[in-house]
């Protein structure tokens, strides 16, 4: 999880800054970053409140922009009954970079893996508040010009592509999420592609289980 910590501190960290620059405090970032987990929503939201957004359209905003991690939960609802009453914040801690970890990490037998899932989607929480309270009580301090600071999380996401194209047997499900995001993208344009795409990726993936299962148990 240390990519995603140190990655989740310097997004949080522009985002606090972003929140200090429109006139809110550290403590606005620090429920902020507490009750909105989410990095694409976090960085679209400061605008929108400075707009004046109308509150239910900030509302229909962020059901669509969090709407894949629906797509993600799917596959983890079993697992993440294990962790009894803690089982709702299971779902709502479990942002993108998290999900990719959790579908690439074989825990050693030693260790309890709902313990590992626990701490570590707490300590990417952590990690996220922490840089987005850091960002807006002493950004103003620090001298930087920090445009495009975001970028560290698609950097993230590259990483973590790699690793599971070296780890895994099977690349059929990269294929796949490749090619439905290149379609996708290409009928539908930026603005519009992420659904369609997910989608697209979530039966195709269902329908090719089988084989991918086959492969990797070779």
């Amino acid at each position: 999880m240390l990519p995603i910590i140190f990655s989740y501190l310097v997004v949080g960290f522009a985002f606090g800054i972003m929140m200090q620059e429109a006139g809110y405090t550290w403590l606005h970032a620090l429920f902020a970053s507490v009750f909105i987990y989410s990095g694409s929503l976090q960085i679209a939201l400061v605008p929108m409140i400075v707009a004046h957004t109308p509150l239910l359209v900030m509302a229909a905003s962020a059901f669509l922009i969090n709407s894949r991690y629906m797509f993600y939960g799917i596959g983890f609802t079993e697992r993440f009954k294990k962790q009894g009453l803690l089982y709702p914040y299971m779902i709502f801690a479990f942002p993108d970079e998290v999900y990719c970890v959790f579908c690439g990490t074989n825990y050693p037998s030693d260790v309890d893996p709902v313990k590992c899932d626990l701490w570590s989607a707490v300590l990417c929480h952590l990690s996220w508040i922490s840089g987005g309270v850091i960002g807006a009580a002493f950004g103003d301090l620090i001298p930087l010009d920090l445009s495009g600071i975001d970028f560290a999380a698609t950097c993230l996401f590259v990483c973590i592509f790699v690793n599971q194209w070296m780890e895994f047997k099977s690349h059929l499900p990269m294929y796949v999420g490749l090619a439905s995001g290149l379609l996708c993208l290409f009928v539908l344009g930026p603005d519009n592609f992420m659904l369609p795409a997910l989608s697209l990726s979530l039966v195709l993936l269902v329908i090719l289980k089988k084989r991918v299962m086959e492969k990797e148990e070779s």
